[in-house]
């Protein structure tokens, strides 16, 4: 599944230097689905996520600054990064069946999945320039730390169209919107030397939305009853 993903949540203080945008991520998973009663069934699954985040910012100095007058050499491009994620799906689905000749169902889900944050560190850097003088100088840092709390809880609806060919495999075509109301990051970034402030604090959010393709093989000879 391939995913726009939200960009990092950010509070300034100060000049609004620093900036985020969407990113491109997304999941690949292996569930199991099991019909209950007219229509309705359950899907239970494991995979990996990858959730991404960046940050760019533009940045002058004030004349009082002691950074030298170089124009555009604070200026950077989007840093990208990801998290990396194990992720667990439990779904409630329903299909109604559209157009019975041709197999064709509206296929509708919704549930939780639960994810887990493989990693648990902390991360950094920053960026530097040279003063009037000729001296290094550190104007930008940043710190990025994965949240104690690993295991996280999404939820998740999905709607599409689903196909059942001869074989009673399937094809399936999904749109797909999570939401999750937990930080998988949490971090802080501060600006120095530019002759006014600017600092902030991020979080990262395991928030999407997506187009999903699924092929589904049935595992009995009989056609499934929706």
């Amino acid at each position: 599944m391939a995913a726009l993903y939200n960009n990092l949540d950010y509070e300034n203080e100060g000049a609004h230097l620093f900036m985020s945008s969407a990113g491109q991520g997304g999941e690949f998973v292996i569930s199991y689905g099991q019909a209950i009663w007219k229509g309705f069934g359950i899907n239970v699954g494991g995979g990996i996520g990858f959730v991404p985040y960046n940050f760019s910012f533009e940045a002058l100095p004030d004349t009082g600054s002691i950074i030298s007058d170089d124009p555009g050499a604070l200026d950077h491009t989007p840093h990208r990064s990801a998290e990396l994620i194990l992720t667990f799906p439990m779904l409630i689905e329903k299909k109604f069946l559209l157009f019975p000749e041709d197999k064709l169902f509206l296929n509708l889900e919704a549930g939780i999945k639960w994810n887990l944050v493989l990693n648990n560190n902390t991360s950094g850097g920053g960026y530097w320039t040279r003063t009037d003088d000729g001296d290094d100088l550190r104007y930008f840092n940043y710190r990025f730390t994965n949240v104690g709390n690993s295991n996280l809880t999404s939820f998740v609806f999905k709607a599409g169209l689903l196909k059942v060919n001869r074989k009673n495999n399937s094809f399936t075509w999904n749109m797909v919107l999570q939401r999750s109301f937990s930080s998988i990051l949490r971090g802080t970034y501060q600006f120095n030397e530019l002759g006014y402030e600017s600092s902030g604090t991020t979080e990262l959010y395991n928030n999407y939305i997506g187009m999903e393709l699924i092929y589904g093989l049935s595992l009995g000879k009989k056609s499934n009853k929706y």
